[in-house]
């Protein structure tokens, strides 16, 4: 594709030692129509150079480095304008910059041009409590996809939290966690700690409690939540049977 403009400008180690540097080209559209990033990257080299030795680096941008998805159109194009070239070594570290006037292009559509509208965004705050969540998503909050969902393995124990073994779950893995945190720094983990309890799978207590809690014994957990109350007698019957078994005659079935 044709090569609309060639960049060129000199690189040099001013330092003691030999080193790498990645030079970025970055284009951004002075006088767009349309909403677009500040820059885009189009174009990079990494360049090894001695100490005090300097190098010629080239770039060449065709069109693609100023085009855009016009969504009214339903293809690519160029608008005329100023575009400014970037140099850098990073988006926030610019070296060179100098203008260019792009003469051919086509005009944007007006629904590309009011599909993203410029504007200032509130600085983004966390809301206060479900009541302003609920006023900026402008209606109410969704019912809980688990609701009236049955209890199993991959339940998470925030789910839990309105029963009094989820609660005591949730409670002695914070216990856990607290034990291996230093006091002075509890309170500033405390939020962090919340976090992984609640997101924490039933399946999960397994393998945390280090051999405690079984998954025949989760799986009467599991009867219990779900009010399961007959399988639960019977299946505690069961468990008791065979950890009675492997504590007296030596069974090898876990419990």
């Amino acid at each position: 594709e044709e090569i609309l403009i060639e960049i060129t400008f000199n690189l040099a180690n001013l330092g003691s030692v030999e080193a790498a540097e990645v030079v970025q080209c970055y284009v951004h559209d002075c006088s767009s129509t349309v909403y677009r990033p500040d820059q885009e990257l189009n174009a990079f080299e990494k360049v090894s150079l001695k100490p005090n030795e300097s190098q010629r680096v080239m770039f060449q941008l065709n069109r693609e480095a100023f085009v855009f998805w016009d969504t009214g159109l339903k293809k690519w194009i160029s608008e005329p304008g100023d575009f400014e070239i970037r140099i850098g070594f990073s988006s926030r570290d610019i070296r060179l910059q100098d203008i260019i006037f792009l003469q051919s292009g086509v005009t944007a559509s007006s629904k590309a041009q009011t599909s993203y509208p410029v504007q200032e965004l509130p600085l983004y705050r966390l809301p206060d409590s479900d009541k302003d969540f609920e006023a900026m998503l402008d209606h109410p909050i969704p019912s809980p996809d688990n609701a009236g969902k049955e209890v199993d393995h991959n339940t998470l124990i925030a789910d839990l939290q309105n029963t009094v073994l989820g609660r005591f779950l949730k409670g002695q893995m914070l216990a856990t966690m607290a034990a291996n945190i230093p006091e002075d720094k509890r309170e500033a983990q405390g939020m962090f700690a919340e976090e992984v309890a609640d997101n924490t799978p039933l399946r999960s207590l397994v393998l945390w409690s280090r051999g405690i809690l079984t998954f025949p014994l989760l799986d009467l957990m599991i009867d219990y939540f779900n009010g399961n109350i007959c399988k639960l007698i019977i299946m505690s019957t069961w468990t008791l049977v065979m950890y009675v078994s492997q504590k007296c005659f030596g069974s090898k079935q876990k419990v």
